[in-house]
């Protein structure tokens, strides 16, 4: 690294270099008027390379007016000493001077374009060699950040494909029936109308403010909680009478599906009342749901588990499909 650093220094001294010469030949050009002038001014600066800095000032009269010009150039010392005993202070030189427009000039340093023409070859050579290096170590450092293993002191969210999870269904499939229920017992809303199973006691009790066609619809949402798992079953009455239009009921969960992968959507039936029922998984969660309209009240039956996980309870089918009500279907 520190070799790779004292080249870059080298590259961009020698472009400094080759930059002063050039801003000498570049004055060359269009100056075909030849006066006297006088140097005023002439030092030379050690700089970075073992290279002198020169600097030469002179004054030059054109049609009675005064004018200043000067030039600058890096060089090896014992080429500084060869300018500075060619351009004493006080001493006569001949300026190349532009006839229209008098105020710029040339006064040649004498150093000549060779030593700058053969410093660009290596010069851009090392440049790309340089640039090529800091790729490959941009590369590698990528191709190393990739190969690391995870930091197994940090809890790695899994991403399980569509089939895994998959649905609470599949996986109360895979045990008995009776392994399917275990640890659920009955709970019972009066104000809900409703009973389900469920594995604890509802811990919690929340209303919202749902957003619909008809008004808003004051949302009651009784959810528990266990190690695994986040139950919730809510309820609601939309405003107004008479039936819910069908296109409405089957956009319930659009908006909440939006921004969520679909895993598995089917329909279900509750005593004969249609419903949706979806399994999805968001950016924390893999979330399962049943949705029914009974009448114009809205139930909604969820199940949640957390993304570091990929198997659902073997209950959350069951509870999902133990919701009986006695709520008028009209």
């Amino acid at each position: 690294m520190r070799l790779m650093t004292r080249l870059l220094y080298l590259v961009f001294y020698s472009y400094r270099y080759i930059y002063w010469a050039l801003i000498e030949f570049s004055a060359i050009f269009g100056k075909s008027l030849r006066v006297p002038g006088t140097v005023e001014l002439a030092n030379a600066q050690s700089c970075d390379m073992g290279l002198d800095r020169i600097h030469v000032r002179y004054k030059y009269a054109v049609r009675g007016q005064t004018y200043i010009g000067s030039f600058t150039r890096e060089c090896t010392k014992r080429n500084s000493d060869v300018v500075m005993r060619r351009f004493p202070v006080g001493r006569m030189v001949s300026v190349h001077v532009d006839e229209d427009r008098p105020n710029r000039s040339y006064l040649p340093s004498g150093l000549g374009y060779v030593g700058p023409l053969f410093a660009f070859v290596p010069a851009t050579a090392l440049l790309f060699f340089w640039v090529w290096w800091v790729h490959l170590r941009i590369v590698a450092s990528q191709h190393f950040m990739q190969a690391q293993p995870p930091d197994s002191s940090q809890e790695q969210p899994a991403d399980c494909p569509a089939g895994l999870p998959g649905t609470p269904d599949a996986a109360a499939a895979a045990v008995s029936r009776r392994d399917a229920r275990k640890g659920l017992t009955p709970f019972t809303s009066d104000e809900g109308d409703f009973s389900i199973l469920r594995p604890v006691a509802p811990q919690h009790s929340d209303v919202r403010s749902l957003p619909t066609p008809y008004g808003r619809v004051g949302f009651t949402i009784l959810s528990a909680e266990t190690p695994d798992a986040l139950y919730e079953v809510g309820y609601g009455d939309v405003p107004g009478e008479g039936p819910i239009d069908s296109s409405w009921l089957a956009s319930t969960s659009s908006d909440r599906l939006s921004r969520s992968k679909l895993i598995e959507r089917h329909d279900v039936r509750l005593n004969g009342v249609p419903g949706n029922a979806y399994t999805a998984a968001d950016d924390q969660y893999y979330w399962s749901e049943r949705i029914y309209f009974v009448g114009r009240r809205y139930y909604r039956m969820s199940v949640y588990i957390p993304r570091s996980g990929c198997t659902w309870p073997s209950n959350a089918a069951a509870f999902l499909s133990s919701l009986h009500t006695t709520h008028s279907k009209n």
